[in-house]
């Protein structure tokens, strides 16, 4: 009895490999004509198959994106300096670097308007830093856009820095800014007014305040807001729903925290009256115009 050609285990009679069933498929494997018939039937499976297909594509996808896929890729790409091969297969001047370059430049670009591009691009030239020539560029934007409303009758709104700079002048100040500020800007409801005037005090975004994140710097100004619109005779459920809340015990204790923090802060009451001012002066306005 003879014995197999790898591990000298006794083989039946019967067997003509030479190969336990251990290693008959690795001594098969390196048989070219043998992997070309598997990989023959492979394909075939596939093919009758499609279903299974598209599962091994994505599980081949998900795979690649591991962090230990990409770095091995990485490691790869460095060792055999295969990125040297893509940069020899496009020279300067070639059309994928052209487009390349077209594609960074618009997306480090996107900020500028199409029409200031060729000044923007001319004062980076000239010695200019790229952020000092993009403030150059806002502020020409900023004064072609007033012009422009000026020029077809829109309304004018004041700024939000034109009103914290107010507030830090003192209470009187805000509310007078606030006040003017309702009087030249375009209709809006008053909670969008004490909204915009809540997001210029604490300098945040409407979308902030509004949004579901408990952030520590996000919650002065929903205090301010809950209290000042629960002073102008706001019930408890109408602040939650209009602060994008569920439940009116969350604007209970807003409230609650607003009253206790303004007692102690005279920046913070001054604010809550400024949010009060821009929520009240809708309605001065219409009982003036009435």
């Amino acid at each position: 009895m003879s014995g197999c050609k790898t591990c000298d285990q006794p083989l039946n009679p019967q067997n003509k490999s030479g190969y336990c069933k251990r290693h008959i498929s690795a001594a098969l494997a390196q048989d070219p004509a043998w992997r070309e018939k598997q990989r023959n039937a492979a394909r075939m499976s596939l093919r009758s198959n499609p279903e299974r297909l598209d599962r091994m594509r994505a599980l081949a996808v998900e795979m690649g994106k591991l962090p230990q896929a990409v770095e091995a890729r990485r490691k790869h790409c460095i060792e055999r300096e295969l990125w040297k091969v893509g940069n020899a297969s496009q020279p300067k001047g070639s059309a994928p670097r052209i487009r390349g370059g077209r594609r960074q430049s618009a997306t480090k670009n996107a900020w500028c308007p199409p029409h200031l591009l060729d000044d923007y691009k001319a004062l980076t030239r000239t010695g200019y830093r790229a952020a000092e020539a993009r403030a150059i560029i806002e502020d020409q934007h900023t004064v072609e856009m007033a012009r422009f409303r000026r020029a077809i009758g829109a309304p004018e709104e004041v700024s939000d820095v034109a009103i914290l700079a107010a507030f830090t002048e003192g209470c009187d100040k805000a509310m007078e800014v606030v006040r003017r500020a309702v009087a030249v800007a375009a209709p809006r409801e008053p909670f969008g007014r004490a909204l915009a005037a809540a997001g210029s005090i604490f300098q945040l975004q409407e979308d902030e305040v509004l949004s579901p994140s408990s952030a520590s710097h996000l919650m002065p100004a929903r205090f301010a807001i809950a209290l000042a619109l629960k002073r102008g005779g706001m019930s408890l459920p109408v602040i939650a729903r209009s602060l994008n809340r569920t439940d009116h015990t969350t604007a209970m204790y807003w409230v609650k925290r607003a009253m206790e923090r303004e007692s102690v802060d005279p920046e913070f009451a001054c604010a809550v009256g400024v949010i009060a001012s821009a929520w009240a002066s809708r309605g001065e306005q219409r009982l003036e115009a009435a």
